[in-house]
Order: structure tokens, then sequence, then C-alpha cells
């Protein structure tokens, strides 16, 4: 069976797959820039000099690449010395002579990338997520909140999860259990669990499906190795193996 599996992307996210396209799992699919800054340093105002003169003041050129906190401008008297150091890594655009002003550009890099979670095909691309279908069964919970994750599963056999019942054998992992005391809901939050499977909603915790008492007994069942946790869904997606 194929569900479909909707992967946002935040507001700076560019896609680089293309609709149709089979993914693999850990798959580059779309990937973020850090958007060039630009700072406008008023250096004939700092240092009191004619716009007209402030490439005289300067020590570095037009063009040139310079490191966060790197002196690019100085003036001196018999007093003191007035330093502008520059506010981050960045590239000396250009002046203006007529405001008195230096423009200094930050350099733009890949910051991050979207992976594919799992294999799938992209079957649709949209303003602000990615559409991928993926062979497996989808799960309807009654409730639910949080990001989409794909994960590891571990079950614990006990009516209420309770914070001795467990260690860091959680961390990383999607917990499933029919219901958790608060203790073990912060335990698991403090060990870096991912996500939570229950019959009952727990607000507190950032990521959580909420299904039927008999749903979930079917799931615990099934023994699922790995799934993916739609929270905002409210829904599952138990993958073929």
């Amino acid at each position: 069976m194929k569900s479909k599996l909707p992967i946002k992307l935040r507001e700076e996210f560019e896609v680089i797959a293309q609709k149709g396209a089979k993914v693999k799992a850990g798959e580059k699919i779309a990937r973020s820039k850090k958007t060039a800054k630009e700072e406008k340093i008023p250096i004939s105002e700092i240092l009191s000099i004619n716009s007209s003169n402030i490439p005289k003041y300067l020590t570095r050129r037009i063009g040139s690449k310079v490191k966060r906190g790197e002196v690019i401008a100085k003036k001196d008297n018999f007093i003191k010395s007035i330093k502008i150091v520059s506010p981050f890594d960045g590239t000396i655009s250009s002046i203006d002579l007529k405001k008195g002003i230096l423009i200094l550009e930050s350099q733009v890099q890949d910051e991050e990338y979207t992976l594919a979670p799992i294999e799938g095909v992209i079957t649709e691309i949209l303003e602000s997520e990615i559409i991928l279908s993926v062979e497996g069964d989808l799960v309807s919970g009654t409730k639910g909140q949080g990001k989409t994750l794909y994960g590891e599963v571990i079950i614990f056999n006990v009516n209420q999860l309770d914070i001795f019942d467990f260690a860091s054998e959680v961390s990383g992992k999607v917990v499933m259990a029919p219901l958790f005391t608060e203790g073990a809901l912060s335990k698991l939050y403090a060990l870096d669990a991912v996500g939570v499977i229950s019959t009952q909603f727990y607000p507190q915790f950032p990521a959580i499906v909420v299904v039927e008492k008999d749903l979930y007994h079917k799931l615990a069942a099934v023994k699922p190795g790995k799934l993916i946790l739609l929270g905002s869904q409210a829904s599952i997606i138990i993958p073929k193996s």
C-alpha cells in the first residue's frame, strides 16, 4: 500500500529534487542558504571625516574579504585612534561617497539540507512541502501534535510507563505505551526520545500521536521496527519492510 508522506519545508528552503524522482533514505531533496546580509556602516560619521575622503582611511580595499572583528577603517590623531571593525565575515562591496557609508556584505553559504527520511517517490512539490509516496500502511489516530519524524520504535508492555521503567535506551526513539506518568514524560524528554504513541493525549510532549485502545494493541502486536510519526496530522505510517 502506498501512503503520502508530507515533508514540511521552512520558508528559506529551495527544492533540489525533481517531481517524479525516486529518492533513497538520506538523499538530499531541499537545501537552505544563508541569505546575504548587508550592513551599511556610516564611516564619515563615525570618523568625523568628509565623505569624499573615506578611501584614505580604509585599511582594506573594495572587494576585499574581511573577518569578523578585523579593522576595516581607522583614524589616528594626537589624542586617540578611532577604529571601525567588521561586525561579521564578509566582503567590502562598495562605498557611497555621497552618503559617507561603506557597504559590507556577508558571505552566502549552504546552511543545511532536508533529507528524505525514507525511500519513496516525489509525487508533488508544493510551496511549503514535498509529498513523498512511500510503501507502507497509514494508521489514523484521534489526536496529535508536533513535526513529522521517522525513527525506531520501542514498546513497553506496561499499563502506564513510569520513570523507573526505562533508561537511556529511549534516546532517539519513538516510545509506545498505553499511558505515561508525568515523571516518565519529563524523563523521556530529557533523554531525547523523539516521539510518543499513546492512548491519551499529553500536550507537554512535543511530538505525539494518540490512538484508540484497540488500535494501540494491534500496533503493539505488529511490533514495527521503525515508523513515521506525523504528529500534526495525528497519523502514523508503518513502512513496508
